[in-house]
């Protein structure tokens, strides 16, 4: 009786893992993709607070605005997504202020994924539109501010040099972005050498204003570069960077930034999951 009992039980397992009229199925192969694991950071360590930055500083080069520019504040939350050989996520929240005032302009989403197949990283970020006090459907104040600041150039006003300084944060913010890495990131110490420049036309028809200068930066495993940088900008559009980087070991590199990467600036309004953390 007992050895009937284990026949039935045998055939039964044999009938659920045995398609009729075939071979059993292979197991399935685990992908790249589901063989990860997500990692809650401190936010007040330089693992945390390096991505933020990095997504900031895209930020501030994708609005090209130099009358709405942020700095990071202080990282509120973070956690990191490891995809072993194919890429590091890191979810963040950061409150960030005005550059120039200080002002608190509130708190930005943001995932910033270094992918090992990619040169740089590809940042999805959200941030309040501060500046836009009336709401959803109005112009943004910064946006009028930038459009009066660039007509005043055509009409043949000299550019303050606050404009300039802030044409050359877009352009610094680029760079770093561009250049950073999980395990780098780049802080410009100097900029020296900046003034505007004009094509050989007549100023009120152009189409773009250009600013001219020399960026110091460091990164902080103290690698030291030298660029020379232009930045064309206009209203309402993301600044054109090109620049030349030469280091203290002579080598050089050189990069066009005539627009965003694709898969960088698609999504980056979107509908956070906050269960991300």
């Amino acid at each position: 009786m007992l050895r009937s009992e284990t026949t039935l039980v045998l055939a039964a397992l044999l009938a659920l893992f045995w398609p009729a009229g075939g071979d059993p199925a292979p197991p399935k192969a685990i992908g790249k993709e589901q063989l990860h694991f997500r990692l809650p950071l401190h936010p007040y360590t330089a693992l945390a607070r390096r991505p933020a930055q990095t997504a900031l500083d895209f930020f501030n080069y994708l609005q090209s605005s130099p009358s709405s520019l942020r700095s990071l504040a202080y990282v509120k939350k973070a956690s990191a997504k490891v995809i072993p050989g194919v890429e590091r996520k890191y979810s963040l929240k950061f409150a960030t202020k005005d550059a120039k005032s200080g002002q608190n302009l509130g708190s930005c989403l943001a995932t910033v994924r270094y992918q090992r197949e990619m040169p740089k990283p590809k940042v999805d970020i959200v941030c309040p539109h501060s500046k836009d006090p009336e709401g959803l459907g109005h112009v943004p104040q910064n946006m009028l501010q930038d459009v009066a600041l660039f007509h005043s150039i055509r009409d043949g006003k000299k550019p303050s040099q606050d404009l300039l300084q802030n044409l050359a944060t877009i352009g610094n913010s680029y760079i770093s972005w561009e250049k950073s890495s999980e395990r780098r990131s780049y802080t410009v110490t100097q900029v020296t050498n900046l003034k505007p420049w004009f094509p050989a036309q007549v100023r009120k028809y152009i189409t773009f204003f250009e600013v001219d200068y020399t960026a110091q930066l460091t990164s902080d495993s103290s690698e030291n570069f030298s660029c020379h940088v232009r930045v064309a900008w206009r209203p309402g559009l993301t600044a054109r960077v090109k620049y030349d980087c030469s280091s203290e070991d002579d080598s050089s590199e050189s990069a066009d930034g005539s627009g965003v990467e694709e898969g960088s600036a698609n999504g980056v309004i979107l509908k956070y999951d906050e269960s991300n953390f």
